[in-house]
């Protein structure tokens, strides 16, 4: 239990900031109108906020930039982070077909792996490329 001790921190400082963040997100993404609409396909009968990719983006960010030391890969992380972001917004507020979605998560993920970040289990590079994307 004791190696949990560390991310402690982290954790309370992130989930700190999100719930600090998430109601004036929220309330942004009312005014501009950035909503997911009711439709026969959905189970909510109420128009929902939407943004909210942008506080948790925020928050892991700010404990990571307070808490994390400088580290292999964390420019990768970073970088395949905010094309998630990117495509977030852009499916928030546009719309991004599922095969778009998903060519943006395979870029993050490459972008990860070509910044560093990689398990290292397995007996091969190439596997462990592999599972690090499909983890990420």
């Amino acid at each position: 239990m004791a190696y949990l001790t560390p991310l402690f921190g982290p954790f309370v400082t992130a989930l700190l900031l999100a719930l600090f963040l998430t109601p004036p997100v929220r309330a942004l993404a009312c005014r501009v109108g950035v909503m997911d609409r009711p439709s026969p396909r959905k189970l909510h009968a109420r128009p929902v906020p939407l943004l909210g990719g942008v506080a948790l983006y925020v928050a892991i960010g700010g404990a990571a930039a307070f808490f994390a030391p400088p580290a292999p890969g964390l420019t990768g992380l970073v970088a395949g982070a905010t094309l998630l972001l990117l495509a977030g917004l852009w499916d928030d507020t546009r719309g991004l077909r599922p095969g778009a979605k998903l060519l943006a998560q395979g870029a993050a993920a490459l972008l990860a792996l070509a910044g560093g970040v990689s398990i290292s289990f397995l007996p091969h590079p190439l596997l462990n490329w592999g599972v690090t994307a499909l983890w990420l």
